[in-house]
């Protein structure tokens, strides 16, 4: 009889249909308006999950839910989180196809952490940090980038 279950190679053959993560907020209203100021996400207002205790962003296909880190159970392994700065070891990377825009959009609402400037992999990006403290690369993607990488 066959094993039933898929081999390594197997599985990854499928792939990821889309990459969804959540974001556990103190303040839920200030990141909606975060993302949309600053990012350019918008509300997903025909979500099934969307209600008082979680919200569905879009911009392309990027997608975040906030949740307010209130509505977790005390046991829950996000409420020890004892800093101000949550997203602490984690680097959230969107990018790209209009770098420069992305930037200016930004820069609008005072949410530059770091200015656009090249990384020695050879793309260039910009990093914000959202209001919870999670640390957030823009990034121009591989096919934009119309520079030469050195």
């Amino acid at each position: 009889m066959d094993d039933p279950t898929p081999s390594p190679d197997r599985m990854v053959a499928h792939g990821i249909a889309r990459v969804r993560f959540e974001l556990f907020v103190r303040d839920r209203e200030r990141s909606i308006r975060f993302y949309e100021h600053a990012l350019g996400f918008t509300r997903e207002r025909k979500n099934r999950w969307n209600s008082s205790r979680y919200t569905q962003i879009v911009n392309g296909s990027a997608c975040i839910g906030l949740c307010p880190l209130a509505s977790l159970p005390a046991n829950h392994y996000f409420r020890a989180a004892t800093s101000d700065r949550l997203g602490v070891g984690t680097e959230i990377v969107f990018e790209v196809d209009d770098l420069p825009a992305y930037a200016r959009r930004a820069q609008l609402v005072d949410a530059i952490f770091e200015p656009i400037a090249r990384r020695p992999w050879g793309l260039r990006d910009f990093r914000v940090i959202d209001p919870d403290g999670y640390y957030i690369r823009v990034t121009e993607s591989d096919e934009e980038s119309t520079e030469p990488r050195t």
